[in-house]
């Protein structure tokens, strides 16, 4: 004996089954019926159950049609569901779900999402490589790209072109194609060589020669180079103002011992 199929955890139990009777007419084959869902039909024909797809179709939800037309007089008794429903459901072409939406696990959408109202994430937003947020909506006439496709935060390794120091504090963030630098250096090895003081180990390649900074330098002997200049094949410098108005660069022979420099820069990046 079947167990009882009843109306349970928003479930809308199916309705009763109707049933209609026709008389047939001679070579009639179309017959219509109460509304149905396709495969809760029965079909009985003079008594005999008919085979849904062989002995006739209904597909229709309104009709059901015999593959052999009925005699003069024969009985035709449809019997048909109308099924169920799921309540609350969202069905699979689409709909509005007006509450809140929990899911544990990894939601997965194809397509594009609109999202009105704020968004709030308990372990950040994961961009694929390559991907960002695009505000081209509201970018002016000059843009070239408006979408923010990287952020990151990290440490560098500042070394000299020549001669050694120690680096401390040395860090970066980067935001799109803008990248920012902060380092102090002290223990200069070298003091005495007539070379430009120049560091290398910036984390992003140099877009173009620019100034990109400004330093702070203790025992300089005197020689006030604050300003951070960064070239794509020369690394970081500073330059100073000269006597005879033309810019200096800072020289290891400049520094005295306990020579310190705290600088920060900032320059665009082609990564």
């Amino acid at each position: 004996m079947a167990g009882y199929i009843g109306a349970r955890g928003g479930v809308t139990a199916p309705s009763s089954p109707k049933k209609i009777k026709h008389t047939a007419t001679a070579g009639q084959t179309a017959f219509s019926t109460y509304s149905y869902v396709v495969g809760n039909v029965d079909v009985y024909r003079n008594g005999v159950r008919l085979v849904d797809g062989t002995d006739f179709t209904a597909t229709d939800g309104s009709t059901v049609t015999l593959t052999v037309g009925a005699d003069l007089n024969d009985e035709l008794v449809i019997k048909t569901l109308d099924g169920f429903s799921v309540a609350d459901a969202v069905p699979l072409t689409g709909g509005t779900m007006t509450g809140n939406l929990q899911t544990n696990g990894t939601l997965t959408v194809d397509g594009t999402s609109t999202l009105t109202g704020a968004v709030t994430t308990s372990a950040g937003i994961i961009m694929p490589a390559g991907q960002g947020i695009d505000f081209s909506a509201s970018e002016g006439s000059g843009a070239t790209s408006s979408v923010l496709d990287d952020y990151e935060e990290g440490t560098w390794t500042p070394t000299l072109a020549t001669g050694t120091a120690t680096a401390l504090k040395a860090t970066y963030t980067k935001i799109g194609n803008r990248v920012t630098l902060n380092a102090q250096l002290n223990s200069f090895s070298d003091i005495t060589t007539a070379a430009t003081l120049i560091i290398n180990g910036a984390p992003f390649a140099l877009a173009q020669d620019q100034t990109v900074g400004s330093a702070m330098w203790s025992n300089s002997g005197g020689v006030l180079a604050g300003t951070v200049y960064f070239s794509t094949t020369d690394g970081i410098r500073f330059y100073e103002a000269g006597s005879t108005g033309s810019f200096q660069l800072l020289q290891h022979a400049d520094l005295t011992s306990g020579a310190a420099v705290y600088f920060q820069a900032t320059y665009r990046t082609l990564a």
